[in-house]
């Protein structure tokens, strides 16, 4: 990066998805184990430069923490179709949540 440029900026796409802590199955165990209630869960998509990115919050909380990345060819991704991103990003969605 050039000393002279103070950012540097890529552009991606990004999803958010809230869902009770139940229907994912780690916070769902953890609920049970502490008995307590866990607030709903945010799982923040971000798709760029081929790849996806994943990212937790607990909804009210303010803290994300890193889950995984994944390159897009492992969804079959080829190109950078909108919709194509939509479909692999609802496939990450429910590899996450609970069947």
């Amino acid at each position: 990066m050039n000393d002279r440029v103070t950012f540097k900026m890529e552009e991606g796409m990004s999803f958010i998805a809230t869902t009770g802590s139940s229907n994912i199955e780690e916070l769902r165990k953890a609920s049970e184990k502490y008995g307590t209630k866990i607030p709903d869960a945010k799982i923040i998509t971000i798709y760029n430069n081929g790849c996806f990115t994943c990212y937790y919050e607990l909804d009210g909380y303010g803290v994300i923490e890193y889950a995984f990345s994944m390159e897009g060819q492992g969804f079959g991704l080829s190109a950078d179709s909108e919709e194509d991103i939509r479909k692999c990003v609802m496939q990450i969605l429910a590899s996450i949540a609970i069947q």
